[in-house]
């Protein structure tokens, strides 16, 4: 059997009956155990490029094929002249770009580091053994290198380059000059460098250099969909938004970007036209490598006299930078935290497209002031008395630890920490320690507010399905409401036996002691 090298050519018989010209392409041999036995080359056909076939070089119906003349034979010579093939054979006599009469393949560009990280990414689904095997595949027959510290220098040179490419335009336009702008809020045509106002002097390169950035394309969206917005060990969004889709979503790397995304109406069925009220358009910050959410926006700070923040603008209105979350010295690691958004609604409800652009206020020679991807999310807005009767529909029960289920005898105070009012629905978090309880809508409320769904007593974590509802402790509430102004404190008893109150003290006051005052 002839071994026929990637890019000789031949001739081969065809159904139709004729003789085609080809050329033979480097397939893995993996791949033929798919299209079946019997198949030992590929090739692709002159007259159908871009498409591969397999082929069997053990039958009669392929020959080599030669270019110069003198080295035909007269059956070959008669292959050039048939009339359903001329086509195909002026563009083998055309292509010289071999020498040997190959077409040239495609050299396809470099995946970029954004690309390498979707990939890396999705090899995080799988278990570990598989992906490894996989990324070992990849280095060994594609030269794709997937490893952290890859993706990391690839990273680190697009930086350099972008960094560089900056410098040089602000050495082009001279001096900095200092501006104070103050401009109201624009139409939706005006540009977003127009519409921004500054309420301090700003260094200014010129107007700021906006470069359009492509939106993610439809795989890199799904990436994103699957691993963070439908991930259920993910708690990105907060409990109040319902997520419904993720509409778009583009990359910033630390220069001002602008993109055109698409709204509701384009991707989903709007009863006339409008949204439904409950129905929002949020804005989500992730990190660049992993996609969190726990990262958060670029907070603004102070450099050289100067602030230097992030600016957002929605079909040219300026959309406020939402602030990130505040935690107390040493909580970060166990803080359970929901991403910080930026509601856009009212800015994307006439249109299929919205334009969204990011800019920075100002630049630093050789820093990337923020690298990451922010995220358009169409949620529907859960109101909060449908959260608590979730809550309190879990019907949860604590684990069954000694040090809890000996816990009789402490006092709890009918009065809710948080707001110092007395409880109705008392909660705890499902791994809270002490025995005291909050009130559920308070606690919903400091935990949506602060988008940080821990415990303010123990940090214990409390989203809706951690919670706990002390159901004794509330049927007690319920039965006994015209006496609570009296009650002090309750005070836990063992299983079976009633909460027992203890009352508060009555004070008596002494008139004689009271002296009035003129």
């Amino acid at each position: 059997m002839v071994e026929f090298q990637p890019g000789t050519l031949l001739w081969v018989n065809c159904d139709d009956g004729e003789w085609w010209p080809a050329v033979v392409r480097k397939m893995d041999n993996d791949l033929f155990f798919v299209v079946g036995e019997g198949y030992d080359i590929c090739v692709e056909f002159y007259h159908d490029p871009g498409n591969l076939y397999p082929v069997d070089t053990g039958n009669t119906g392929v020959r080599v094929l030669h270019r110069a003349e003198d080295e035909r034979d007269a059956t070959e010579e008669g292959f050039f002249r048939v009339h359903a093939t001329q086509e195909a054979v002026k563009r083998l006599l055309l292509d010289d770009t071999h020498g040997g009469g190959a077409p040239a393949e495609e050299e396809l560009p470099p995946y970029s580091p954004e690309e390498l990280q979707c990939m890396s990414a999705l090899l995080k689904s799988v278990n570990h053994a598989t992906a490894s095997q996989l990324r070992k595949a990849l280095l060994a027959q594609e030269g794709i290198d997937l490893s952290s510290r890859n993706i990391r220098q690839r990273m680190n040179e697009k930086d350099r380059r972008r960094r560089k490419r900056t410098a040089q335009h602000v050495e082009e336009v001279g001096p900095l000059s200092y501006d104070v702008k103050v401009v109201p809020e624009a139409d939706s045509n005006s540009r977003p460098a127009e519409a921004v106002a500054v309420a301090v002097a700003v260094p200014l390169v010129s107007d700021p250099e906006w470069t359009f950035q492509e939106a993610f394309d439809p795989a890199a969206l799904d990436i994103v969909r699957k691993e963070v917005f439908e991930n259920k060990e993910r708690f990105v969004l907060s409990p109040l938004y319902r997520y419904l889709d993720l509409l778009g979503a583009v990359a910033v790397d630390g220069v001002s970007v602008e993109t055109t995304l698409p709204t509701p109406r384009a991707l989903h069925e709007v009863p006339d036209g409008r949204l439904l009220e409950s129905r929002r358009v949020v804005l989500v910050a992730l990190s660049a490598s992993s996609f969190e959410h726990t990262v958060g926006w670029m907070a603004p700070f102070e450099y050289e006299g100067t602030t230097i923040a992030m600016t957002l603008f929605v079909n040219g209105a300026v959309v406020k930078t939402p602030c990130n979350c505040s935690l107390p010295s040493g909580k970060e690691a166990v803080a359970v935290k929901t991403a910080t958004v930026a509601d856009i609604t009212t800015h994307v409800l006439h249109e299929d497209l919205f334009s969204l652009a990011v800019g920075f206020t100002g630049h630093i020679e050789d820093i990337a002031l923020w690298k990451g991807v922010i995220a358009a999310v169409y949620v529907d807005l859960i109101d909060m008395d449908t959260l608590e009767d979730r809550v309190v529909s879990n019907y949860k029960v604590p684990p069954r630890r000694k040090s809890r289920d000996d816990v009789v005898g402490v006092q709890v105070k009918i009065t809710c920490p948080i707001t110092a009012l007395p409880l109705n629905t008392p909660v705890r978090g499902f791994l809270c320690e002490h025995m005291q309880c909050m009130e559920l809508r308070s606690l919903l409320m400091h935990c949506a507010r602060t988008n940080v769904w821990n415990c303010p007593l123990c940090w214990a974590p409390t989203t809706p399905e951690t919670t706990l509802v002390n159901y004794r402790l509330k049927e007690w509430l319920e039965t006994h409401q015209t006496q609570l102004d009296k009650v002090d404190f309750i005070i836990e008893t063992p299983t079976g036996v009633p909460l027992r109150p203890v009352w508060k003290r009555k004070t008596a006051r002494n008139g004689a002691d009271v002296i009035a005052l003129e």
